[in-house]
């Protein structure tokens, strides 16, 4: 079992994370954009947290937490100009390479932006070379649109196009696009001046042979389990959710 999500700031929604991931009964939990600066802020009985914090962006932060059961062995971690962690367990008589990161905006520089999805590229081909599945759970900020998500309210983005070449050249799979097993659409409402924006970006997406392993898939669109923080202030609770919702 796999929870993932965006927090837009974990410092005070740990514990409301906390508590989903045992509602969930969760093996494996992937955050982004926690914030933190440091490592060590965050920590969960039982389970090993893996952690990559960009060296030159103030905000961002990528986490990755797996049951100690799993005996979880970090592979390689990226922090220089973007947030990408791979982390590898053993579950039953398979080798899963789990990668989780956080993508960059569609508005970076075409260069910076390449260069996160040509690292991710490689440590798909390297878990194919070594005989691992893979599973990838991360905030992509990209559009995979309709080719791949049929009721995607977008077309494919900048973004999308660089992921979905990913997806194609190493026959992965966009769980989210899987009608039968998935539940749930939209990853991302946030309110604005123009009204609310309802997207796609984040997804979970395995390679092939792990698609017949895959029971349901549920995406949280109606936010009953979304990432709160409640802070007691001298003026009462401020109280604040992720503009994500949980996979």
């Amino acid at each position: 079992n796999i929870l993932s999500t965006n927090a837009c700031d974990l410092k005070h929604k740990a514990e409301d994370l906390k508590n989903k991931v045992r509602y969930f009964n969760s093996a494996v939990f992937s955050v982004q954009e926690t914030h933190f600066r440091k490592k060590g802020k965050f920590r969960m009985k039982d389970y090993h947290i893996f952690e990559s914090i960009r060296k030159n962006k103030e905000k961002g932060g990528t986490l990755l937490g797996v049951q100690i059961g799993l005996k979880p062995v970090l592979v390689k971690e990226y922090n220089e100009t973007f947030e990408l962690l791979v982390v590898e367990v053993k579950i039953a008589n398979k080798e899963i390479r789990i990668m989780t990161g956080y993508g960059p905006q569609e508005n970076w520089e075409i260069s910076e932006r390449t260069t996160f999805y040509t690292s991710l590229e490689e440590e798909i081909a390297t878990a194919e070379l070594q005989g691992r599945s893979v599973i990838i759970a991360m905030d992509a900020n990209a559009k995979l649109g309709p080719k791949f998500i049929a009721q995607d309210p977008y077309e494919q983005s900048s973004n999308g196009k660089l992921l979905a070449g990913v997806i194609e050249r190493h026959a992965l799979c966009v769980v989210n696009g899987l009608v039968e097993k998935t539940k749930g659409l939209i990853t991302r409402q946030k309110h604005t001046v123009q009204g609310e924006q309802k997207s796609v970006i984040d997804f979970v997406i395995t390679s092939s042979d792990l698609v017949n392993h895959i029971t349901e898939m549920h995406i949280d669109d109606d936010r009953f389990h979304v990432l709160t923080k409640n802070l007691k202030t001298k003026t009462g609770i401020d109280y604040s959710e992720s503009d994500h919702n949980i996979i």
